[in-house]
């Protein structure tokens, strides 16, 4: 029903879903891993990309101490995807304390151009945030941009009210405030 993450998951692009009934907690020790690597074939290196996480809690909140950390990088491929999502409407607290990364490197040729790789990206979707939404939103965002995941970022919250300042950093952006005001106070990057 609950589910408690305190260790080490090693999946080099792979996929993690998690899924409780109840709460869901990713402790201070949790280290999941999925990075891409590099993959030497006889004189030539070829590179993976970042895997893909889902956290779900169907009647809870999902938390996500400090000291943990989550790794959707790559390096010359695209970084993975986190997603979570907590819609229990007596519960849907989402919380993430700890790290994430999602950084990319690297170009790739699209018919010509040389593009670069996406970095990584997060979804969302959430009654809450715990905490005043507001900054509980941008300190979180903070985090991400420190971590690399400029990819994409899709926030879905039931409740509340969000004000965005400077924070707000991605090639793709989508926000959502369902029972609440949204405002707009600084850039989007």
């Amino acid at each position: 029903r609950s589910v408690v993450l305190d260790s080490r998951i090693v999946l080099a692009s792979g996929k993690l879903l998690v899924n409780a009934e109840d709460d869901l907690l990713l402790g201070s020790g949790a280290q999941v891993d999925m990075a891409g690597r590099v993959l030497p074939f006889n004189d030539v290196q070829k590179y993976s990309w970042g895997g893909d996480v889902s956290l779900q809690s169907n009647n809870g909140n999902i938390r996500q101490l400090a000291g943990s950390r989550i790794d959707l990088s790559a390096v010359n491929n695209q970084a993975g995807q986190l997603s979570v999502v907590a819609l229990a409407t007596d519960a849907g607290q989402v919380d993430l304390q700890g790290q994430i990364g999602g950084s990319s490197s690297g170009y790739y040729d699209a018919g010509g151009t040389w593009v670069p790789y996406k970095a990584g990206g997060v979804d969302i979707r959430a009654q809450r945030l715990a905490g005043d939404l507001s900054q509980a939103f941008a300190s979180l965002n903070l985090r991400l941009n420190a971590g690399g995941v400029v990819g994409s970022r899709s926030f879905q919250f039931k409740q509340g009210d969000l004000r965005i300042g400077n924070e707000l950093k991605a090639g793709e952006v989508n926000v959502s405030v369902d029972n609440g005001n949204l405002t707009v106070d600084g850039v989007i990057d």
